[in-house]
């Protein structure tokens, strides 16, 4: 029996030891470990590829950190390694890790484009075509996250991205991206996605007629805007009835967007002079008011003085 033990020998004692304190989630000596086998200059590709499975841990989203995995992972194909209970494919890693990164690409384009939403759905039929749990929350986080979660989720968002994309210029198509966005929130089970998708889709499906001008527009809060008001009986008799409705109740009337920003604009062009006017008239009654108080001042001193 050797007195002292090989290199290899500690080394494989310390990567044994630290496979060990990975199934008992103590990863911080987990990684001492693997640093000490790896200092022994036996950084083989299993050791590899779980020091960067620890390190990445508990920042597994950041792109930073995904980048930094698929530098290692790719260095190893068709290698499986054991993670706690977990036997690991690193192809199966690198795919995901590749994933996650179009998926954050696509996420993070916030321009309102068809563009923008098509690189989403592309992205989401990515993630859908992938469909499997991933590994990543399901080791790190012990949670079963599909790639349909994600993939739902992205198409939604794609929709929604289309629809405000094109709502000047077509309002009912982009209802028509609404109502794909609804299908995949209500897979979410994401009310207020659902909430928000139905009421677009009412108000961009309605046709109504100007009450200023009488021009037929559709899509409420796009091409028209109801306005406050307040109708009597006879005035919603006149209303012509083989037209778009212009009012939907006794309180307000709809308007569409040409006159509404014209009667906005001309609004607001009031309110400012009117503040300056008002400014102006009490600044100039303020200092009547002071000139007169200074005066009245001035006799009572004089008659005070008069009396002594």
């Amino acid at each position: 029996m050797a007195l002292f033990k090989t290199k290899e020998e500690r080394a494989s004692i310390k990567f044994d030891k630290a496979s060990d304190l990975i199934a008992q989630k103590q990863y911080g000596d987990a990684l001492n470990n693997l640093n000490k086998v790896i200092s022994l200059g036996q950084a083989t590709p299993e050791v590899n590829v779980l020091k960067r499975m620890l390190e990445m841990r508990t920042n597994y989203r950041d792109p930073n950190e995904l980048s930094k995995s698929i530098g290692v992972f790719s260095n190893y194909p068709g290698l499986m390694v054991k993670y706690g209970v977990y036997d690991v494919s690193v192809d199966a890693l690198l795919n995901e890790c590749n994933l996650r990164i179009k998926g954050q690409q696509a996420l993070n384009n916030s321009d309102v484009s068809q563009e923008a939403g098509l690189q989403l759905i592309s992205t989401a039929a990515e993630f859908a075509a992938y469909d499997r749990t991933f590994i990543l929350e399901e080791i790190f986080d012990e949670k079963k996250v599909t790639a349909r979660d994600y993939s739902n989720m992205m198409y939604a968002l794609g929709y929604e991205r289309l629809s405000e994309a094109i709502k000047w210029e077509d309002p009912k198509k982009a209802a028509e991206f609404q109502q794909q966005a609804l299908i995949y929130n209500n897979e979410r089970h994401n009310q207020e996605a659902i909430s928000k998708n139905q009421e677009f889709i009412r108000g961009a499906s309605m046709t109504v007629h100007c009450w200023f001008c009488g021009r037929e527009v559709s899509g409420e809060n796009i091409h028209f805007v109801p306005m406050s008001s307040m109708l009597t009986d006879p005035i919603l008799r006149q209303a012509d009835p083989n037209k778009p409705l212009a009012t939907n109740s006794t309180k307000s009337i709809f308007a569409c967007r040409a006159c509404y920003s014209a009667i906005d604009t001309v609004g607001k062009t009031y309110f400012e002079l009117g503040k300056k006017y008002t400014d102006a008239e009490v600044t100039k009654a303020y200092n009547q008011l002071m000139s007169e108080i200074n005066d009245l001042q001035r006799q009572i001193n004089g008659l005070r003085a008069g009396m002594h």
